[in-house]
């Protein structure tokens, strides 16, 4: 179980950790399809750069910018929803 609290941690650091994934679950869901892609692909999958751009036959350039523009997305949404 993901949500279990781990040795060593306090309960406060276990429910800041939920809630962490639950702020990243969020923004995912308002990724373009593209962006979202990319990111499972890449992160969720495994996949390098090589393979991600045969996948979605796109050079490995797109996918950079792709995957940047994502994690700009993400990390503002998240840091937006956090204050």
């Amino acid at each position: 179980d993901t949500d279990s609290i781990s040795s060593g941690s306090t309960p406060g650091t276990h429910f800041e950790k939920i809630d962490q994934r639950r702020a990243i679950r969020d923004a995912m869901t308002k990724l373009t399809p593209e962006q979202s892609l990319v990111v499972s692909l890449r992160f969720g999958s495994g996949y390098s750069l090589e393979e991600t751009a045969l996948l979605m036959e796109k050079n490995i350039n797109a996918i950079k910018a792709l995957q940047f523009r994502a994690f700009t997305f993400l990390k503002q949404t998240i840091e937006s929803e956090s204050v």
